[in-house]
């Protein structure tokens, strides 16, 4: 199924504002002596959603 233009240049936008991100925290990081990719901040997010859902999910089922 095709997407449509504006969702296109919606998905365009955000990946150019994550990716504006991603290059702000590693020169951030760059200025306070610590290195880090983006590849690293990458995981680490994920690492953190994953857990996030994991506890979301012990949760639903501890009130269920």
């Amino acid at each position: 199924m095709p997407i449509s233009k504006n969702k296109r240049q919606l998905q365009i936008a955000i990946d150019k504002n994550v990716y504006i991100a991603l290059e702000e925290a590693v020169l951030n990081s760059k200025k306070q002596g610590i290195s880090i990719t983006k590849s690293e901040i990458i995981e680490g997010a994920l690492v953190m959603l994953f857990n996030q859902a994991i506890n979301k999910n012990k949760e639903e089922n501890a009130n269920a």
